[in-house]
């Protein structure tokens, strides 16, 4: 497999707090990488320096692209959707494409409209403020505006936190069914092990301050206190005896 992110010595360190030791690994292209841990173990920060907004105190973040690396070839689903509350779906989805993009207004109409039938929202979704719409309809409508780019590289913030289990599951599979049809990687942060089990190609681990990464089947043998307990506990039941 060939990587489209390379991560090498990467190392963070709030006053005497070390989070990450040293951590390195790469992001195969055309891959769901899961990346879980827990609190405290630095998933966001490193979700922050892979995106760009902010640079690593030490190590490098490498990306294989045909054209440089910015943080606009990046696609973003934030955890609670991030959408501006003032604006519609639509006005929000058209934000990237006219700010960045400089695409005329009736063409990122088009354009926005085109992405949101991609997330299954109804089309109707459009004209309505995130106030109007349910958890799963905003998640769907940040999904949209991640993508509006058509980025090669999508990241997801615990993409099913606050959905019921019908509507994560809805939302695993659209995920996946984006990444064949798009064939674009995605890497993402999450607690919920459905979401692992159903979508994710490899997971990484971070733990103690380090990060272990594999299969789930190799991942979920390692015999490590915290990650018995995450994929043994009661939940992994139905999944790991």
């Amino acid at each position: 497999m060939t990587a489209i992110v390379q991560i090498k010595n990467l190392s963070t360190q709030f006053g005497t707090q070390v989070v990450h030791d040293d951590l390195s690994f790469d992001v195969h292209r055309g891959e769901v990488l899961g990346i879980v841990g827990g609190s405290g173990s630095g998933k966001s920060v490193l979700m922050t320096y892979m995106i760009g907004l902010l640079s690593p105190q030490s190590g490098t973040i490498t990306y294989h692209l045909d054209r440089p690396f910015s943080p606009y070839l990046a696609g973003v689903l934030f955890q609670h959707g991030a959408l501006i509350s003032s604006l519609t779906v639509l006005e929000n989805i058209m934000i990237p494409l006219k700010e960045v993009a400089l695409i005329p207004d009736s063409l990122a109409r088009d354009i926005g409209m085109l992405k949101i039938e991609m997330v299954g929202l109804p089309l109707d979704s459009a004209f309505k403020h995130p106030s109007q719409l349910s958890g799963g309809m905003i998640k769907r409508a940040a999904l949209a505006r991640a993508l509006a780019l058509d980025p090669p590289i999508l990241y997801l913030d615990e993409p099913t936190s606050g959905l019921d289990p019908i509507s994560a599951a809805a939302f695993d599979r659209l995920i996946r069914h984006l990444q064949k049809q798009l064939k674009i990687t995605v890497v993402m942060i999450t607690h919920d092990l459905d979401s692992l089990v159903q979508i994710c190609d490899r997971i990484a681990v971070l733990v103690d301050k380090k990060v272990l990464i594999g299969s789930l089947d190799e991942i979920q043998k390692i015999e490590h206190p915290w990650i018995k307990d995450y994929f043994h506990g009661s939940r992994g039941e139905r999944y790991f005896r």
